[in-house]
């Protein structure tokens, strides 16, 4: 199931689909555009959507709605359900620019169900209701995978503005993606994030650690309780911005200690490895 919006633009408006087209290769950074589909994609945070054209067929009637004063522009915009609700929080900004910055309207048949200038964050809100209760009826039956709002909001903040950081910090730090671990038997994510080696890192609050080392040419990895690394390291730590940051100076007297810890859990025999995005932030009755 997905959740659909149609544009619109007055019959008077001299805009044209090279135009719009044109704006929509620049608003997603296509890097491969096609003629008739864009498709938005942060592979940082997971969130993607699309938009679509499509050409009439002179030969063919159409049942279109008529609404005085205004004619379809043959765009349309789309979004899955089932998604955690940053998906939403990303691609429906989106929606609005196009639509503010060409002058158009947007029908959402979801709502009132006649072309109008999108309110600041009603079609997000409505689509998260719509996203939560889908979820919520079929949690069970679709075996979905459940992360609490709080972290999945928290590691969407981070992800957005983890290049920033990286690029902030420069090459002698690490700014560690974050992941989703389902852990075996269970329906809920736990994130986690990679500490190699002991370098100067930035550690984002996750559930886990993920390490590894090399012992006489053998690899050892393993996961790591986020608040072991507190209870042994934290004080080596300081706090950048709702992070944690080792310096060079400071990650270098625990290189030895951090090299012998026991890994708590294999990543293996603990859970697998999911999707970014493959969970919703609401869990069946």
């Amino acid at each position: 199931m997905s959740y659909d919006l149609s544009f619109y633009k007055k019959k008077t408006s001299s805009i044209t689909k090279h135009e719009i087209s044109d704006y929509l290769t620049k608003l997603v950074n296509s890097e491969e555009p096609n003629e008739n589909e864009w498709f938005y994609e942060n592979k940082e945070t997971g969130s993607y959507c699309s938009f679509s054209y499509y050409e009439p067929d002179p030969n063919v009637e159409y049942e279109t709605e008529d609404f005085d004063g205004f004619e379809s522009t043959n765009f349309s915009f789309n979004i899955n359900f089932v998604r955690p609700q940053f998906f939403g929080e990303e691609c429906f900004p989106l929606v609005e620019k196009l639509a503010l910055d060409l002058d158009l309207y947007i029908l959402n048949p979801q709502m009132d169900g006649v072309p109008s200038k999108p309110e600041n964050g009603a079609m997000f809100k409505n689509w998260n209701d719509a996203n939560s209760r889908f979820a919520e009826m079929q949690f069970s039956r679709m075996g979905l995978k459940y992360l609490e709002h709080s972290k999945s909001d928290y590691a969407f903040r981070y992800s957005l503005k983890r290049n920033q950081l990286q690029d902030s910090l420069g090459d002698n730090y690490f700014v560690p993606g974050i992941f989703y671990l389902k852990k075996h038997g269970s329906d809920t994510i736990e994130t986690f994030s990679i500490w190699p080696e002991g370098c100067p890192y930035i550690l984002p609050k996750v559930d886990f650690i993920f390490m590894k080392r090399f012992v006489s040419e053998n690899e050892e990895q393993g996961l790591v309780r986020y608040e072991t690394i507190i209870r042994k390291f934290g004080t080596y730590f300081e706090k950048a911005d709702e992070n944690l940051v080792i310096h060079p100076e400071k990650s270098e007297l625990i290189e030895k200690e951090l090299a012998s810890m026991i890994y708590e859990t294999d990543l293996e025999q603990y859970g697998e490895w999911i999707a970014k995005g493959d969970f919703v932030n609401v869990k069946g009755k």
